[in-house]
């Protein structure tokens, strides 16, 4: 195996040792068919931090299809900090993914990602930068939203900015959506 691929399966086989090992043996849920297990998955952070690419996730994916991980409900695959460029698209403030890592677009991917019965979640910050020194969310939240939805993302992983009060931050999503902050 290359080296590469022997960190994907490190880092899959981490998150599932760890899974397995935390899990509760009981836990109350819904009568609805929804969230059975919490979201499992890999995030590339621990793998490669910046340094994601189209052709890597592709490589994750295989491997969970591969391994068994799919088929045991590790159904996300998450892209961190380093898939966007450094500016927002000047026409739209949207985030806009770096070509030289992923020349055929999120939605490619995307689309991808779901012909191997898995789902695409992507990384940001509710701050104005992210640990990389990238665009972060803060304030763009709906728009960054959106344009995830509209790739086909399942999954927007939006870390906490401390330094402003979550209810401040709903409160000003809710109102940038069109809902009546209550």
């Amino acid at each position: 195996m290359s080296p590469r691929r022997n960190r994907i399966a490190a880092a899959a086989a981490a998150v599932a040792a760890m899974t397995l090992t935390l899990a509760p043996r009981h836990a109350a849920a819904l009568d609805n068919g929804l969230l059975l297990t919490p979201p499992m998955g890999f995030n590339s952070w621990t793998a490669v931090g910046t340094g994601v690419t189209d052709a890597f996730l592709r490589e994750v994916a295989d491997f969970f299809v591969s391994s068994g991980l799919r088929a045991a409900g590790y159904n996300y695959v998450n892209t961190d900090d380093g898939w966007s460029l450094g500016q927002r698209d000047s026409v739209t403030s949207r985030l806009v993914p770096d070509p030289s890592k992923f020349p055929y677009g999120l939605a490619n991917l995307t689309a991808y990602l779901q012909s191997q019965g898995l789902r695409f979640g992507i990384y940001s910050a509710a701050s104005s930068v992210v640990c990389s020194g990238r665009p972060g969310s803060l304030y763009h939240e709906v728009r960054c939203i959106a344009s995830g939805s509209a790739r086909g993302l399942k999954q927007v992983i939006d870390c906490v900015n401390a330094s402003l009060s979550l209810r401040r931050r709903w409160m000003r999503r809710r109102s940038r959506s069109g809902q009546s902050p209550s």
